[in-house]
C-alpha cells in the first residue's frame, strides 16, 4: 500500500477523528462528515464536503495553501492545527484523548504516496469495534487496524491484500493467491469483511 493511516486521536465526542498518515501528513474527518487533509511538506490543504444536486450526492473539493486560508474555514483550520500538534506531542500520555500507534514498527510512506489523480488521499469513513478500528480511504483502500498491533489492508485498485504482523513484519499477497491463506490471516480476513459491511450498511 501506498497510503494507510499510522496514528490517529479520537475527538469525534466533540470534533471528529484526527488521523495522521505514514508520510506525516494530517487529516480530519468532522462530525459534520466534512473532512480536511494537510500536506504538510507542501503547505496544502484540501476542505472536501459533500452536497446534493438533484437527488444525488456530489463531492466539493477546495484547495489552498495553508498561509492563505479561506475565512469561512478558521474554525477547521485552528482545529487541524491543534491537531498536528496534538498527535506529536501527546503521544504515550495517559491523560486527555489517547494517541494510538497503528503501528510503529512499520517504515514511513513515500512523500507523494498521499496524493492521487483526485487529489490528496483522506478518511472517508471510519469504524471502531471492540476488536479493531476501520478506515475506508478516499483511495477505495480498507485498513484494519487490530488492537494486538497486527493489521490487514485491502488495495481494491491493485487488488493486493497486505498484513502487517506484531513485529511490524508487512507480507503483500495478490487478491488470487489467497485462496487458502494463513490460519492467522484467514481469521484477521474475515473479521474485515464482516465489519465492512457494518461500516458500508450504517
Amino acid at each position: 500500500p501506498t497510503v494507510w493511516v499510522s496514528e490517529y486521536a479520537d475527538f469525534s465526542s466533540k470534533y471528529g477523528l484526527a488521523y495522521k498518515f505514514g508520510n506525516e501528513c494530517i487529516g480530519v474527518r468532522f462530525n459534520d462528515s466534512t473532512h480536511m487533509v494537510w500536506d504538510c511538506c507542501r503547505g496544502v490543504v484540501e476542505y472536501i464536503s459533500r452536497s446534493r444536486e438533484e437527488g444525488r450526492p456530489q463531492e466539493s473539493r477546495a484547495s489552498f495553501h495553508m498561509q492563505e486560508p479561506p475565512e469561512a474555514l478558521t474554525k477547521k483550520i485552528t482545529l487541524i492545527k491543534y491537531f498536528k500538534c496534538y498527535l506529536q506531542k501527546a503521544k504515550g500520555r495517559k491523560e486527555g484523548v489517547e494517541v494510538v500507534v497503528c503501528n510503529d514498527k512499520v517504515a514511513g510512506a513515500p512523500d507523494d504516496a498521499v496524493h492521487n489523480s483526485d487529489g490528496l488521499v483522506y478518511v472517508k469513513r471510519w469504524l471502531k469495534t471492540k476488536h479493531a478500528i476501520i478506515f475506508r480511504l478516499s483511495n477505495k483502500s480498507v485498513q484494519v487496524s487490530f488492537f494486538d498491533k497486527t493489521e490487514i489492508i485491502l488495495s481494491s485498485e491493485e487488488r493486493i491484500v497486505s498484513y502487517t504482523d506484531q513485529s511490524g513484519q508487512r507480507i503483500m499477497f495478490s487478491l488470487q493467491s489467497l485462496v487458502r491463506p494463513p490460519p492467522d490471516i484467514a481469521k484477521r480476513l474475515k473479521y474485515t469483511k464482516d465489519i465492512l459491511f457494518q461500516l458500508i450498511h450504517r
